[in-house]
Formats: structure tokens, sequence, C-alpha cells
């Protein structure tokens, strides 16, 4: 679920909490349907709060709120704009050990019928806790699942659910299949010991070492780690900068593995997932030595052959939008706007991969 009901209730009711922020999440609650007064009056420009400070949350039924709230979206009925996020609403890493890694998925789906997507949704909203949903994916049907960050052994302990990425892969025959050039990914968010309690100039240059040695990756080794040759996007600094905020919480978003269906591709990227948390722990260990660097064992690191990291020195450092590599417009066809798109054009290029 995405959150529980007192959880929300105290999110409301805490003075500390951006007024603004809690009239949209507010607004973004299924009152009218509950069949309850939630204080909102349309206008011409959309629906609007008023008098939200003065509202008891208390006085209502916010179980049937938000058990609504779940039922709706299972159905498709996802918010317009990216409302209702869990770790707003608490602090959804409380209860996390500060000395392992904590990773999060991102996971862009699509389904062949309403009842497929409703189906699974139900499932990921029963099971999973500080979960949300977006209408991203593939097809009519689409939805991606975003989990709130575990340590790696989290999901083989018992009683706990499965790995998010096992948990689409064991729905296979509902799925509606994409091409790994139709920019359908799994994003993975993760963080480490060293890099959470690290300067923000540290987190930065972590940040770059990582998407200069994702662009130091050639086309076949980036299929073999990531299931697609060409990556749209690498690594972005994400959260609030510890002088500016204070929770302070930074993380590394990836934009890297073409979202599968597949159990034995799915067990493959858990495993990069967590090799890319043992490359940034090593990274954000050297501190303030740590220079502009490319980790030339990177392909080496995260297919498990070795565990230790070798880096030279860098001219820069590049962001998440600059990961391209030297043998990317090689392949640049696979992708290209003006390429024919047809069927079996589409087909004889799925085969190379």
């Amino acid at each position: 679920m995405y959150f529980q009901t007192e959880q929300l209730i105290e999110f409301f009711n805490n003075p500390n909490c951006n007024e603004n922020v809690k009239v949209e999440y507010h607004r973004a609650l299924p009152w009218t349907h509950a069949g309850i007064d939630g204080g909102l009056r349309s206008e011409y420009w959309g629906t609007v709060v008023h008098n939200r400070e003065s509202f008891d949350y208390r006085a209502v039924d916010m179980d049937k709120v938000v058990a609504l709230m779940h039922e709706r979206i299972a159905e498709g009925s996802f918010l317009n704009w990216k409302a209702l996020r869990p770790w707003v609403v608490c602090d959804v890493t409380a209860n996390l050990p500060k000395d392992e890694p904590w990773i999060g998925w991102e996971i862009e789906t699509g389904w062949q019928h309403h009842e497929d997507r409703y189906k699974v949704v139900s499932l990921f909203n029963e099971r999973y806790m500080h979960s949300c949903t977006d209408a991203e994916g593939y097809g009519a049907y689409e939805v991606e699942l975003t989990f709130s960050p575990q340590t790696p052994g989290y999901y083989a302990k018992r009683d706990n659910p499965l790995h998010p990425l096992l948990f689409v892969a064991n729905h296979k025959e509902r799925a509606l299949i994409h091409r790994p050039g139709q920019q359908i990914g799994t994003h993975v968010n993760f963080s480490t010991p060293a890099f959470r309690e690290g300067s923000y100039e540290l987190k930065q240059r972590v940040e770059g070492a990582l998407n200069n040695s994702l662009a130091h990756l050639s086309y076949q080794e980036k299929l073999d780690l990531f299931g697609r040759g060409n990556l749209y996007a690498g690594c972005f600094l994400r959260g609030n900068d510890p002088s500016e905020s204070n929770d302070g919480i930074m993380w590394i978003e990836g934009k890297l593995f073409n979202s599968t269906y597949e159990w034995d591709v799915a067990k493959g990227y858990i495993e990069v997932a967590n090799r890319l948390c043992s490359v940034m722990e090593q990274l954000a260990a050297r501190g303030t030595t740590l220079g502009t660097v490319v980790v030339t064992n990177f392909y080496e690191v995260l297919s498990g052959l070795v565990s230790g990291i070798e880096t030279e020195a860098a001219s820069w450092l590049r962001d998440g939008d600059n990961v391209g590599s030297r043998e990317d417009d090689e392949d640049d066809d696979y992708y290209d706007n003006e390429s024919c798109n047809c069927d079996e054009c589409c087909d004889d290029r799925d085969e190379e991969y």
C-alpha cells in the first residue's frame, strides 16, 4: 500500500509539513466517491480545497478513503501529476539499517488487458508497503510500479514479499511484451553508507564517475548488463542537498535497465544492482581523495568477475544525459526515427539482440 491511514492523518496534522503539499495531497484523495465532504470546490480552472486546516481527519472514515484510493488506482484512475508519494507522507527509510545499501525500484510495465493490470496493481498495493504508481509504461494498460528502498537481503527473508523484479516477472503471462529499443525502462534508486555520509561534492563526484564508467562500456557490454545496448540515460543525483534541507537524504537514480518479464533476466538485474552499490561504496569511501575518474573495470565488477574497482583519471564528469559511448553511433540505426519500423524490420533488428 501507499501508506497506512494513521501515517496519512499524522502527515495532514503535522504543522511542520508544507501546507501547499498537504493541500495537493488532500485534493488527490477520493472524498466524493467515499461519500465524504472533503471541502472540495470546483472552479473553472479545476478543483480547489477550502479550509483544509480546519478539516478534522479523525472525525471521518479515513480507512474508507485510503481503501478506495487503492481500489481506484488498481482500476487505472491514475493521477495526472505525481502526487500521493509515500516518502512525502512518512520517512520510508526510518527502519532501514544505516550500515547497509538501500535499493528501490521503478518498473515501467504494460499489460494485455484492463483485467490484467487490475490484478497486478491490486496485488502490488496489497503486498508492498510505501509503494506507488504512475501512468508510465507500454501500451493502453501501462503502469509504472515504484517500490520504496529496502536492503539487498530484505526480499530473501521468510514471510517478506518477492523481490520487485521477480514480482513483475511472475506475471509474464499477463504482460504486453515490448522491444528493448522502446524505452520501457526499469530504474534503480540506490545509496550506500559512505555515499549517504559524504558531502554533496563527493556525491556529485560519485554520480559523475558512474556516468563516466557507463560511457566506457561497449554496446554489447551494456546489452549484457542492462538488457539494452543503447542507454537513453544514465545516473542522476536525487534528493535534497543536506546543506539546504533538514532531511538531506540523497541517492542515485540509474535509468539503466530494459524492463523484463523473464525470471532469469530479472535475477541478473538484481545482481547488477547489488554490484552497482559496491562500486558506489568503493568510490564514496575514498572521500576527499576521490577525483574525476572512470572505473576502467566497470563491466568486470558489474558482471561479478572481480570485486575491487580500478580507476583512472578522466577529463570531466559526465551527467546522466550524456552516457553515449564510441560504439553507440554504429548502432543508432536501431532507434533512428527515420529508419524503417515495420514489423519485419523490427524483428530483424531484435534478432541481433
